[in-house]
């Protein structure tokens, strides 16, 4: 696990955001937030990728995953001035955002599980447990902002695609567009509130696919060698979390999210996650946001 800050400024594109560093006094803008990006721990699909064992659906964080979430939990005890944390519906982010923050979930901050958060719904791993089986596990969390009961995204693919045995391959990453739009959603959600800090915790994938829409795929590896050495023992080439050249290039080609003020600053920010990461960033709205 590694703490970050970037900051995310007004960009010269009109609804884009730049990343700028080093620290500036953005936080002091209008509509200027501070948001704590977090991927989940180490949950059972991602020891062995075993992505489409029906095992793992809706996957759970491993003994592992649960000891990096209290290590993450002893970085964010210190952070009092979150003031909401909203989370991926699905098992191990949950878990992790609870065990994660538990000092905030102590201080009685609201959690609140968005669809738009949650990961690229490839796999069985991706399927979310119903509204219900949610509620029962995690009670005190807002699940307003899920579309149904049932998942209705993973139930979309099924009826289009066929269940597991029928498609083996990728399903929402194959549909840039409604990847694409769940980012949007996502930042546009953010900036919306009236919370000045926010925790948002996630997914490998999705927050891959949410600072790399389009930008040329020539800057997907972190500088510090031994950090890109990390990421690299659970982020095989070629799989979900770590897209091929050609899926790359796909999110290269779409709209941008986010703007880059400087090549480091770039490198950085788009390098593949580890498990219970969490990066800090400043987001203030693009000029004619």
């Amino acid at each position: 696990m590694r703490r970050l800050l970037w900051l995310l400024l007004p960009g010269a594109a009109e609804g884009v955001a730049t990343l700028h560093a080093p620290m500036v006094p953005a936080v002091c803008q209008p509509g200027a937030k501070r948001v704590h990006f977090v991927r989940h721990g180490e949950a059972t699909h991602n020891v062995e990728r075993a992505y489409r064992d029906p095992a793992n659906r809706d996957a759970r964080l491993t003994s592992k995953g649960l000891a990096q979430c209290e290590a993450l939990g002893d970085v964010t005890r210190g952070l009092s001035s979150i003031e909401l944390i909203v989370v991926s519906p699905l098992t191990r982010t949950l878990q992790t955002a609870y065990t994660g923050f538990a000092a905030q979930a102590e201080r009685a901050v609201p959690f609140v599980a968005l669809e738009a958060a949650r990961e690229t719904v490839n796999y069985v791993c991706d399927a979310r447990s119903t509204a219900a089986q949610i509620r029962a596990e995690f009670p005190s969390v807002d699940l307003n902002g899920l579309a149904a009961d049932d998942d209705a995204i993973w139930a979309r693919y099924v009826d289009t695609l066929g269940d597991q045995d029928a498609h083996t391959g990728r399903r929402e990453s194959d549909d840039i567009d409604s990847v694409h739009a769940r980012c949007v959603d996502l930042m546009r959600w953010i900036l919306a509130r009236p919370e000045d800090e926010i925790a948002v915790v996630s997914h490998a994938a999705f927050l891959y696919h949410l600072f790399n829409f389009g930008h040329a795929p020539d800057a997907t590896r972190h500088p510090d060698d031994a950090l890109a050495s990390a990421t690299s023992t659970n982020l095989a080439a070629g799989d979900r979390e770590h897209p091929d050249a050609e899926h790359r290039a796909a999110i290269g080609a779409r709209e941008p999210i986010v703007s880059y003020a400087s090549g480091p600053l770039e490198r950085i920010v788009r390098a593949p996650w580890t498990n219970a990461e969490l990066r800090s960033v400043a987001v203030v709205p693009a000029r004619g946001a």
